[in-house]
């Protein structure tokens, strides 16, 4: 056995799924939120720029990008 890598992700609780829009949480929560409120399977893939901000978000099964979105 072998001890956890360090991680800095904060405390875990749950929360009631009327706050889920106003906790901070990363920008790719939110789209996660979405497909498991619909019952929607998901795979997602994102690119980051090197400040950690969210380039593009896209669903792998359907090849649709999610974020930014589409008009």
């Amino acid at each position: 056995m072998f001890d956890p890598p360090a991680c800095d992700e904060g405390e875990f609780f749950w929360i009631d799924n009327e706050a889920l829009t106003t906790v901070d949480t990363p920008p790719t929560d939110r789209y996660i939120y979405q497909y498991v409120a619909a019952g929607t399977p998901f795979v997602f893939s994102a690119e980051f720029d090197e400040n950690l901000n969210m380039i593009v978000m896209i669903d792998e099964l359907t090849k649709t990008i999610v974020y930014p979105m589409q008009p």
